[in-house]
């Protein structure tokens, strides 16, 4: 009998191929594995960023909503001076106190939305309470008197208002944002 069919050859080749084809296996196996963790670790990379840039999105949507509601109130406490009963003076100083004070809050939510930008919406924030604070000077001038003695400032203060208003809102739908208008 020869070496080469002897029943311990047999057994010996049939092992080696056993482990031969078991570690082929392991390793097609382990590359596999090692493919799919990076793709599920680059889907899980994807979904964090996505979550984030929502994140920063509904940021910025809630200062955005902030900063031009408090604007508006601005607005209306600057326009009661107007209406305010100018033989008063106390009427007057309270209404203007009240006026001056939501100025004031606005200046901390400018800061928020200028921080979370981008530059375009935040140039855009920045002429809101200035046009605010030139409308609000012009209503002191003129205590109780006609709405048409502040009107080009109100307007201007509407302007602004409105600019930002519109470019919030491409920002949101996901349009590129017009760059700033002059007011």
């Amino acid at each position: 009998m020869s070496l080469l069919n002897s029943p311990t050859m047999v057994a010996a080749v049939t092992a080696a191929s056993t482990l031969v084809a078991s570690a082929l296996t392991g390793w097609i196996t382990l590359r596999a594995q090692r493919r799919q963790l990076g793709q599920q670790a680059a889907l899980a990379a994807e979904e964090r960023a996505e979550q984030l840039k929502e994140s920063r999105r509904e940021e910025r949507k809630a200062a955005y909503s902030e900063f031009i509601t408090q604007a508006v109130r601005t607005a209306d406490s600057s326009l009661a001076m107007c209406r305010a009963d100018a033989g008063d003076p106390a009427v007057f100083e309270r209404v203007r106190a009240e006026a001056r004070a939501h100025l004031a809050e606005l200046w901390p939510m400018l800061a928020l939305v200028n921080i979370l930008g981008p530059e375009d919406i935040a140039a855009l924030a920045d002429r809101v309470p200035h046009a605010l604070q030139r409308e609000m000077r012009a209503a002191e001038r003129h205590p109780g008197g006609p709405l048409s003695a502040i009107s080009d400032h109100s307007d201007a203060r509407q302007q602004a208002q409105r600019a930002f208003a519109s470019a919030v809102r491409a920002l949101m739908e996901g349009v590129s944002t017009p760059p700033p208008a002059q007011v």
